[in-house]
């Protein structure tokens, strides 16, 4: 069993803002093969849709099939690499004591409680994420054809990290932010 997608630093959370980039990314980095272990209880299989879910509950059923044995060293590496990416945001905390790597699908509790406890629907981190990725696409800074791509890549890349925060989202909410991301941008 190898999980050597498990390794990637640009996904660590500080801030709860951080959450939507970090599941984009969390998700990208264990690809179609691993990405169950994150969507197969409750409030992580909200993060996909329908048709990514049925994928993942057939890699997990073919998985289990083969390594039902290993579980808990997979729950395992799932807790320790969430404890690492987590590890700078002191709010989550919390959460790592109460859920121990001794636990039975430690690292099932633990993505649960931390996309429980850090809605990706509140208000104020949905208008920060905003600003911040708004204030990102209008510092411009380029002059090669390479800088455009890299940064409509960036575009790209931001539209399909926000498709995590739902549908509650206004024209409101977008204005709020575009002031904030200007006020923010020198």
């Amino acid at each position: 069993m190898v999980v050597g997608s498990f390794r990637h630093s640009k996904c660590r959370v500080y801030l709860h803002e951080d959450l939507p980039h970090h599941i984009y990314l969390l998700l990208d980095i264990l690809g179609l093969q691993f990405r169950w272990v994150l969507t197969r209880v409750c409030l992580g299989r909200t993060i996909v849709s329908v048709d990514k879910r049925i994928v993942d509950d057939q890699k997990e059923h073919a998985w289990m099939a083969l390594y039902a044995n290993d579980s808990d060293v997979l729950e395992t590496l799932l807790y320790r690499r969430l404890q690492t990416l987590w590890h700078d945001c002191t709010d989550a905390l919390a959460i790592f004591s109460k859920h121990s790597a001794c636990t039975k699908l430690c690292g099932q509790k633990v993505w649960e409680a931390l996309i429980t406890v850090f809605l990706l629907n509140h208000k104020r981190m949905q208008t920060v994420l905003f600003a911040r990725e708004f204030s990102n696409l209008m510092a411009w800074d380029g002059h090669s054809k390479a800088d455009v791509d890299r940064h409509f890549s960036n575009v790209s890349n931001t539209l399909e990290m926000l498709t995590f925060l739902g549908s509650n989202i206004d024209i409101t909410d977008v204005f709020k932010a575009v002031i904030l991301a200007t006020m923010a941008t020198p």
